[in-house]
């Protein structure tokens, strides 16, 4: 328990904490809703892994850690914290203090200690050389069509189990976009504090000051910045128009859902293609075997999908 742990917020303090966590929960709202695909979301994948979504009717998500590139939490994580900096030099010193401080404590406590991150990527693309190359087995593989009423928001809270609460984004690019995505909530939590502190000065001071700063720091570590951090790529990754298919929270509340394949860790969670119209179609690699296409409606045909599902060969060259 740390000292800040037993310490009551005064009421102006408090109010200030409501605020701030009412402004996130619109703001992760408004981008939910910016998100909500209009139109078929694809998945490029191996045979085997399309086979256990389409039987399972189960996708699985896996650790960010161990997703394709290493680095992309981390990209935004810095760009994050030097926004943070930035912002502390424009603010009064109760704001400069909380700044700096939140900007050491992301420095000295990685956000993968505490919290897990889980993913499964779409994208706008149907058909393209460069998803087959890096995530269609060079083109041997499979894009699956997935309707946008699978990824629609309709859970207004968390749900007990936490392998079933999925959040649903998509990514922005560059270091401009997500720049300015981090500026948007710095400035809010910026903003907040240097009313608040203004307006109470006996009561931003010793514990209850550290208790306050605890507690605001917190809930944007814990919601806004880890999704921030989530949701946007460098811009060399641009092409791939990802949508992604998030589950994040608390590392322990995941530790009954956390299982392994092939050293890399992931979670389970329902996906229900038999529904009408949820598959929409499945496109067969490039560089896929003769009969490939056949073999794929057979198995569609064996598992009680409707045989008016498309299944097609894609038309795209891949080296």
């Amino acid at each position: 328990m740390s000292d800040s742990d037993d310490v009551s917020l005064p009421k102006p303090l408090a109010a200030a904490v409501a605020e701030f966590e009412a402004w996130i929960q619109d703001e992760l709202l408004a981008d939910q809703a910016r998100s909500i695909p209009k139109t078929t979301l694809y998945h490029y994948t191996d045979l085997a892994a399309l086979q256990g979504i389409i039987e399972k009717q189960k996708i699985w998500c896996f650790l960010h850690s161990q997703q394709s590139d290493l680095t992309e939490v981390q990209f935004s994580m810095d760009i994050g914290r030097q926004v943070i900096r930035q912002e502390a030099c424009r603010g009064n010193p109760a704001v400069k203090s909380f700044l700096l401080g939140l900007n050491d404590l992301l420095g000295n406590n990685p956000l993968g200690e505490t919290f897990d991150f889980y993913f499964f990527s779409l994208s706008d693309h149907r058909d393209d050389p460069q998803q087959w190359d890096e995530y269609g087995c060079k083109g041997t593989g499979f894009s699956v069509g997935l309707a946008p009423t699978l990824f629609q928001p309709d859970q207004p809270a968390l749900l007990p189990r936490a392998n079933e609460n999925v959040f649903v984004s998509k990514v922005i690019y560059g270091r401009d976009a997500t720049r300015s995505r981090h500026r948007h909530g710095v400035r809010k939590l910026a903003d907040i504090v240097g009313r608040v502190s203004l307006a109470n000065p006996d009561l931003v001071r010793g514990k209850t000051l550290q208790a306050w700063f605890d507690i605001m720091n917190k809930g944007l570590i814990a919601t806004l910045l880890i999704w921030n951090c989530l949701t946007a790529k460098a811009a060399r990754f641009q092409n791939e128009r990802e949508t992604r298919y998030i589950l994040l929270g608390m590392r322990k509340v995941f530790d009954e859902w956390r299982r392994e394949h092939n050293g890399r860790k992931y979670v389970e969670t329902h996906l229900p293609l038999s529904a009408p119209g949820n598959l929409t179609e499945i496109i067969v690699g490039p560089l896929a075997p003769v009969g490939a296409e056949d073999a794929m409606r057979a198995f569609l045909r064996d598992h009680g999908y409707p045989e008016s599902i498309p299944v097609t060969r894609s038309v795209v060259s891949v080296r």
